[in-house]
């Protein structure tokens, strides 16, 4: 019994003590920095939530050391390595207690039985270090606890049970120095908790029962710290938690009985123990981590007692509070890191990762928290005042009015009590403001007015009743917005009530309705918001109709509209808020952006999302003392400067109570600005919010070929080292879907990162892409580029050199060099064979014409001789001989001119093939030429050299035009044939259709009119040929004609006993005939260089009507038009008659 009550008084006695330090602290709670906590954990890819150890890598990564394995950190997602039995690469343990960078950038780990581990980051891979008991020279215990890379490159390491070890890189062998019983200068103890290198290059040792160690290396000999009972100043506990030195060079020790800073001078310790009854004293003795902040302030992790920021003097303390959740996870912390920007991190035991951003904007954020009694009554926040002693007033809608109090941030509520007419009329508060008399005046949707007296007794009610007299003080229960002029007159804007004056001196108001007949009234009495201006102008905006802006000294009320038509008029009808700066200028917010008013123009300005507000709903306006407009709109709060026009957007992400906000704002005495909205509401210091300047790192994170991430060194892998460290890449033709991923390291809202790419040799500018960190690239062309990219910071600060890396394409076979040049030489080949061939055969046939005339020409002297002789024979009969005598010379006059005409054919030809020798050689020469250049500048030592790729799209070019030249010289020659053969009779009407049903898609395009007036419709004619002068005559017409003439184009035909005469004439551009008349029928000219052709029409024209023993005329005027007249003989091509000396006979 007596055990029970002492038990009973002892464990009272606990809790009184308790409370004495809870209420201590919860009073100096509120005068000492806030901390505002943001967390990682698991749900963010954390492999789990107890953090050993925290680093920052020499690239700007975040690694985290937990019990389940190793963490690395980008701002976006967490890459987590485990052990794999099957990979001897992996980490050698999951239980990872301390990791270190060594001078190569790779990283030591240190693992709980499972050794040591070193992570080649260019290979991304591990090389595990065992304790083997048969070597010596191996880690001395695979408990290893802590892991140290020393100024000097040497790494140490901690185990618990082996003591302490040297890792010599060179023999990859271990040193170890432990404990031994009679060796007094020998290590204190082999479980060793931490190690620590201060600026003098001191190795400092941690351990578990032995006290502090400082290791002498001149030496080989270690001197001891421990704790001495008859000492006082000695170290305060044997078990050494963490040592850590701050900037002034104070060394600082963490023990399972408190903190210690060690006192060289003396050579003792100054000792910092948890006292009860001190609430400024340090939160738990049991110390478990240590660090200091940018501003030197030292901060200290307990078991179980949170965290604590000692500043010199006192210790401030931040646990876990289940209401704010921006508060510390856990209370016991494991590990803090202060960053290269200031940042600091924080592990716990089971609840992750907490840090402190340095730049995260000084937005206080209140929201509604249902078990605060002393907390905001409602999320909805709809207007603000403030009173006489700095108190804020808050009207919610459905938590009545709440006084904040900014000094304690504590709620006082006032709510109605519908038992007690000393109350509010509602809880739905649309407005609230305080007067010059310290009275609180407040609106409630549905319920009317409410003036509660400066002693916060007397709550006076003012509602509007049906049958209420006309003189009545207000017409609705829907007080909107109530606002104070310069003279202390209280102007109310009722919801369907109209505008209300309040003389608060004579204690009567006066009403303002909207008449619908006179248009100097008020424009409507559905009034959302009320501003009187300095000048004593009170400026009302409503919903639906606008502004209006009313002189009560004349009574007079003028109104502004929306004006489709006019972008000099109000964005919107729909009038949110009203704002007067410091130069007297009017602003509004409306449905439709924000408006600047100009009174010497009566015309509006206007800002809306085309010119970066976040959202058109403009819902509250105030200024800071630098002239800047803090907007609060539905989707975020703008920071807006009018001079230079330059606007920031802050977001929920920035620590905003939400991105809405309703029409609730004030500028505190202060200097504060408050905002309102559907989560509470946000206080802040203008000033205070400021960019961050950090320019961040960029790095590539991987490489994905088809969307496979390509792994390091394998088998055809195309990556040595990961894609972050390779300067280049090279990949086969086939590899066609290729990815890159990227990151910019920025951990102050990574969200908000921006990026850009480009792909140098196929991009032309950048791509700018948002917060998208990926791209993919297919069915890349062979050849050299190089993948560069950018990224900005949260605040828009870009890092402009970015990162990149070049990407090497090889191309196949069949588009290599060699392969070109062999299918070069084979075209220049083939072109020689077919050349000699065709030359060969142009040759034969002269010769086989040769042949013919030469028969028969002798048979000729032959019929000759026979004729002779006849004539002897019948010299008797001399009427006979006479008729057969002139009948003689008739038939040879025929075979005559047909020799005559047979020689003169076989010359042409001959003229023809010298010519075609010529033309062929002429052509041909030029692009050989250029093919043998560019092979000589063809760079053999490196085929990949981006030169070449130039060089073989100049070499297909060049092939590409051989390939032309040699189909026009086919046509060329095609058109030298015999053409006796190929007569008929053709419908020239029919000619002319076909030619019109091929060119109908050009003549549709040009609007062209064709005329035909073909007198003579039949001729006996080469069809082919008719055809394609009928085809190249109106074609060149439609190409060559003026833009800005419609064409016209006639066709006619005419005959007479020996001819046949075809005309093409037409309005288009012409041709300069005074220095071009003698080349206008030569091949391969052109007179018209800005229009793509060949110049081989006409001459194929000219060379066609010839072969049917024709002639071409051509007159040409420029820009007037052009005639072409051909002459053809009739029966030209039809057998001649012949009659025989022995048929007559």
């Amino acid at each position: 019994m007596k055990h029970t009550q002492k038990s009973s008084w002892l464990q009272a006695r606990k809790w009184i003590v308790a409370s004495v330090f809870i209420f201590f602290y919860i009073v100096s709670y509120g005068h000492h920095r806030l901390l505002h906590f943001r967390h990682l954990s698991v749900a963010d890819g954390l492999s789990q939530s107890t953090i050993n150890c925290i680093l920052q890598d020499s690239k700007g990564y975040m690694w985290f050391a937990t019990d389940d394995g190793l963490d690395k950190y980008d701002g976006y997602k967490f890459t987590v390595y485990q052990n794999d039995a099957n990979d001897i690469h992996s980490i050698s343990g999951n239980r990872v207690m301390s990791i270190v960078e060594d001078r190569e950038h790779n990283f030591w780990v240190a693992t709980a039985g499972a050794g040591i581990s070193k992570f080649v980051t260019s290979q991304e891979h591990f090389v595990q270090y065992l304790s083997d008991k048969s070597n010596k020279n191996s880690l001395s215990n695979n408990n290893a606890s802590s892991i140290l890379v020393d100024k000097k490159g040497v790494i140490w390491i901690g185990t618990n049970g082996g003591g302490l070890n040297k890792f010599n890189p060179v023999t990859n062998t271990f040193t170890s120095y432990i404990h031994q019983l009679n060796v007094p200068n020998s290590l204190a103890d082999n479980e060793i908790t931490c190690l620590f290198e201060d600026s003098r290059g001191n190795i400092w040792i941690g351990t578990d029962n032995g006290g502090l160690d400082l290791f002498d290396q001149a030496r080989n000999q270690f001197i001891h710290y421990q704790h001495n009972e008859e000492q006082k100043t000695s170290l305060i506990h044997n078990y050494v938690r963490r040592v850590f030195e701050d900037h002034t060079g104070k060394l600082w020790i963490g023990t399972n009985g408190g903190l210690d800073c060690l006192n060289e001078k003396k050579n003792g310790f100054i000792h910092y123990q948890h006292d009860l009854l001190n609430p400024r004293s340090i939160g738990h003795n049991v110390i478990l981590s240590l660090n200091e902040d940018a501003l030197g302030h030292l901060w200290i992790g307990t078991e179980n007692g949170g965290m604590d920021v000692f500043d010199g003097k006192k210790f401030n303390h931040y646990l876990p509070d289940q209401q704010d959740p921006t508060s510390l996870s856990s209370p016991s912390v494991y590990s803090i890191y202060r960053d290269s920007h200031q940042n600091m991190w924080v592990g716990t035991f089971g609840g992750g990762i907490n840090w402190v951003d340095s730049y995260q904007k000084k937005f206080n954020s209140y929201h509604y928290l249902p078990s605060s009694l002393s907390g905001l009554s409602h999320n909805m926040v709809n207007d603000f005042s403030q009173d006489a002693e700095g108190l804020v007033w808050v009207a919610t809608d459905g938590g009545g009015i709440n006084c904040f109090d900014p000094k304690k941030r504590t709620f006082t509520h006032y709510v109605q009590n519908p038992k007690n007419s000393n109350s509010i009329l509602g809880n739905f508060m649309t407005s609230v403001l305080v007067d010059d008399f310290n009275n609180v005046w407040t609106g409630a949707w549905e319920g009317g007015v409410t003036k509660i007296s400066a002693d916060r007794k007397k709550f006076t009610r003012y509602q509007y009743t049906p049958n209420q007299p006309a003189n009545a003080p207000f017409h609705s229960n829907y007080p909107y917005s109530i606002k104070k002029d310069r003279k202390g007159m209280i102007w109310f804007g009722e919801y369907g009530g109209g505008l209300t004056q309040y003389d608060p001196k004579k204690n009567s108001f006066t009403s303002y309705r909207h008449n619908a007949t006179d248009s100097n009234s008020l424009s409507s009495d559905y009034i959302q918001v009320v501003l009187p201006d300095q000048q004593g102008t009170i400026w009302i905006g409503t919903l639906g109709d606008g502004l209006t802006r009313f002189t009560p000294e004349t009574n007079k009320f003028i109104r502004y509209y929306h004006d489709d038509k006019d972008k000099e008029s109000l964005t919107s009808n729909d009038v949110y808020s009203l704002f007067e700066d410091r130069k007297g200028i009017i602003w509004i917010g409306s449905s439709g952006g924000l408006n600047k008013f100009d009174p010497h123009t009566n015309s509006f300005s206007r800002y809306s999302i085309q010119n970066g507000l976040p959202s058109n709903a403009v819902m509250d306006i105030q200024e800071d003392t630098r002239g800047n407009l803090w907007i609060s709109t539905k989707k975020g709060l703008c920071k807006f400067n009018p001079v230079t026009k330059v606007l920031r957007v802050y977001t929920q992400e920035d620590g905003l109570q939400s991105n809405e906000f309703n029409r609730a704002s004030l500028h505190s005495a202060t200097g504060e600005l408050y905002f309102g909205g559907t989560n509470g509401f946000t206080v802040f210091y203008p000033d205070s919010i400021q960019e961050n300047p950090v320019i961040p790192p960029v790095y590539l994170t991987d490489f994905q070929i088809f969307n496979k991430s390509v792994q390091v060194g394998g088998v055809d892998s195309p990556l040595q080292k990961i894609i972050g460290e390779s300067t280049s890449v090279t990949l086969p033709h086939d590899a066609s879907v290729i990815s890159f991923e990227f990151v910019a390291l920025n951990f102050t809202i990574p969200q908000k990162n921006k990026y850009a790419y480009m792909l140098e040799g196929f991009d032309k500018v950048w791509n700018y892409v948002g917060n998208n960190r990926h791209v993919t690239y297919t069915n890349l062309d062979p050849g050299t580029y190089t993948f560069r990219v950018k990224a900005s910071n949260n605040d828009g600060i870009w890092n402009e050199k970015g990162t990149s890396v070049q990407l090497i394409i090889i191309p196949p076979w069949w588009k290599t060099f060699w392969f070109r040049i062999g299918l070069i030489g084979c075209i220049i080949l083939l072109v020689s064979i077919w050349y000699t061939v065709k030359t060969n055969t142009i040759r034969k046939q002269n010769r086989i014409l040769e042949n013919r005339v030469l028969e028969r020409t002798h048979k000729i002297e032959q019929q000759k001789e026979e004729l002779a002789e006849q004539r002897d024979i019948l010299s008797q009969q001399k009427n006979t001989i006479e008729e057969k005598n002139a009948l003689l010379e008739k038939s040879h006059l025929l075979l005559e001119q047909l020799v005559e005409e047979r020689t003169e054919e076989l010359i042409n030809k001959n003229r023809r093939l010298e010519q075609f020798a010529f033309i062929t050689s002429h052509n041909f020469r030029s692009p050989v030429a250029t093919l043998l250049g560019l092979c000589s500048v063809f760079n053999t030592e490196d085929p990949a050299d981006p030169f070449n790729t130039v060089i073989m799209e100049k070499t297909g070019e060049v092939i590409h035009k051989l390939d032309e030249m040699i189909q026009d010289l086919s046509i060329l020659l095609d058109h030298q044939k015999d053409a006796e053969s190929l007569y008929e009779w053709v419908e020239l009407k029919s000619i002319l259709y076909d030619t019109k049903i091929l060119l109908a898609e050009e003549i549709q395009k040009s609007g062209v009119r064709i005329h035909e007036n073909l007198t003579m419709s039949r001729a006996y004619l080469v069809p082919a040929y008719i055809h394609n002068i009928f085809l190249n005559l109106i074609g060149n017409a439609i190409k060559y004609r003026q833009e800005d003439v419609p064409l016209e184009i006639h066709v006619s035909s005419y005959e007479d006993d020996t001819t046949i005469i075809l005309i093409f004439q037409d309005n288009g551009s012409g041709i300069d005939l005074t220095t071009k008349k003698n080349q206008i029928f030569s091949p391969f000219k052109r007179f018209h260089t800005h229009i793509p052709g060949k110049g081989i029409g006409l001459y194929m024209i000219k060379t066609q009507v010839e072969s049917m023993r024709g002639s071409i005329q051509v007159e040409s005027e420029v820009n007037k038009g052009t005639t072409f007249t051909i002459q053809l003989q009739k029966k030209a091509g039809m057998p001649k008659e012949t009659t025989s000396v022995s048929e007559q006979a």
